[in-house]
């Protein structure tokens, strides 16, 4: 579980002014364990855990994951 407490700041997050903001599975959140949390010039928070990588903008979770990799079409399958 994870609060996040946003501030207003310029760019495309929609900010949240100062009401912390618990992120978990049950809300978007790909996993409930976050390796680490970044902040970007435009307001996003960028979240990473092993399930994905998440952008929360102060009231979204949006989640970007590893597309499963087709096999080449001239890979030698037995």
């Amino acid at each position: 579980m994870l609060a996040v407490v946003c501030f207003g700041t310029t760019g495309y997050a929609q900010p949240n002014f100062g009401n912390p903001v618990i992120l978990n599975e049950d809300n978007g959140l790909p996993g409930n364990y976050v390796s680490a949390a970044v902040a970007d010039e435009q307001g996003f928070i960028w979240l990473t855990t092993a399930n994905g990588l998440a952008r929360f903008d102060g009231s979204e979770v949006k989640v970007f994951q590893k597309q499963k990799e087709t096999p080449l079409p001239w890979a030698i399958t037995r």
